[in-house]
């Protein structure tokens, strides 16, 4: 329930960044959204700013995922 109503909150005040604010986010080329919830706010900014989202991956897999980063660049 929590969740839902953050995400309630969230899409009105994206939805008017986006729009208000819409100089920040030209020219992204990258969003990474590490927080929990339900995505609505990456998901607002990528559909106005970008082609779609290109991973959502689970807790286990981006875990597993950044393990693997680190050990490539601890080499």
């Amino acid at each position: 329930m929590f969740n839902e109503a953050m995400a309630c909150n969230a899409c009105w005040v994206m939805k008017a960044v986006v729009t208000e604010c819409a100089q920040f986010f030209r020219g992204l080329q990258m969003l990474a959204d590490v927080g929990g919830g339900t995505g609505i706010a990456a998901r607002i900014i990528t559909e106005a700013f970008l082609e779609g989202i290109l991973h959502d991956w689970s807790d286990g897999d981006l875990y597993k995922d950044i393990e693997t980063m680190q050990q490539n660049n601890s080499s």
